[in-house]
């Protein structure tokens, strides 16, 4: 910590997860509550850099009670933000053969879940603190989520270091995850790139609409303006169907996404994705 506020760290994000002990073993991490309280609390007194938790909901064990814990825990300690995610347990991964194989739960199902992304939103809101996107929060004006935000636009991000990502132009890369191979390609004066991937057709456009989505809405008139007239027609049925189902509420002539949409963005990003490559 001392090392690396010295070197002019000014952020800190640490996938913390969860606090509740019992929950966190399960899924691998080695330290308890206590220890993870007591580091954090360090680390937020030096008081020289941004200090910012994931959170996630959905684990095996984890009941509404450890959430609730969670976010309580996350209020009390001296944080600048706040970014709550629900897991996502991809197929061949450890988490995956372990609840594949009984010897863990699946853990909340999707009706919790919702329940649990609510219970977030309402505990910062009653905290005071600001909604950034989607899944982050901040305590104040110290953490503001550039990276986050940014990553998922239209605009370019470097990568640095190794196992680092970024996009330039619509295409996406990834630096040599090994340091001592990034740091032998960098002496012989080679791009350590050990991935990328061409654009996707419309991108520009994919990624205008993850943009909205991110800031919690959807303004089919203002994409229409900056791409085609067309997409007005492409995207009226799916935003008939969700304005009727209560994930999308309307406002002139843009869409906010409910607390209900808010929890399916993910999802409502894919299907307006589809509707663009299928019918344009």
């Amino acid at each position: 910590m001392e090392a690396a506020v010295q070197g002019g760290a000014n952020r800190f994000s640490l996938g913390v997860q969860t606090f509740d002990t019992k929950v966190r073993q399960a899924v691998g991490r080695r330290s308890t509550k206590e220890q993870l309280v007591s580091q954090l609390s360090r680390l937020t007194r030096f008081n020289q850099a941004a200090v910012v938790i994931d959170l996630i909901y959905g684990f095996p064990f984890q009941t509404m009670g450890t959430w609730k814990e969670d976010l309580a825990i996350s209020r009390e300690l001296n944080l600048d933000g706040v970014d709550c995610y629900q897991l996502r347990v991809f197929e061949r991964s450890p988490l995956f053969k372990y609840i594949a194989n009984g010897k863990l739960p699946a853990g909340p199902n999707h009706e919790l879940r919702a329940l649990m992304f609510a219970e977030a939103v309402q505990s910062m809101r009653e905290a005071g603190w600001s909604r950034l996107s989607i899944s982050h929060w901040a305590a104040n004006t110290r953490e503001r989520n550039f990276y986050n935000y940014y990553a998922k636009t239209r605009s370019d991000c470097l990568a640095y270091g190794p196992g680092a990502g970024g996009n330039i132009d619509g295409y996406a890369y990834m630096m040599d995850r090994t340091p001592d191979t990034w740091k032998k390609a960098i002496e012989k004066g080679i791009k350590p790139v050990s991935m990328m991937l061409e654009p996707a057709p419309h991108w520009q456009l994919c990624r205008a609409v993850a943009e909205q989505l991110e800031l919690n809405f959807l303004d089919p008139s203002r994409l229409a303006a900056e791409f085609t007239p067309q997409l007005l027609y492409v995207f009226e049925p799916l935003v008939e169907n969700w304005t009727k189902a209560g994930l999308l509420s309307p406002i002139g002539s843009r869409y906010e996404l409910t607390v209900a949409g808010q929890f399916w963005q993910g999802r409502m990003n894919q299907h307006l994705l589809n509707q663009i490559k299928s019918l344009l």
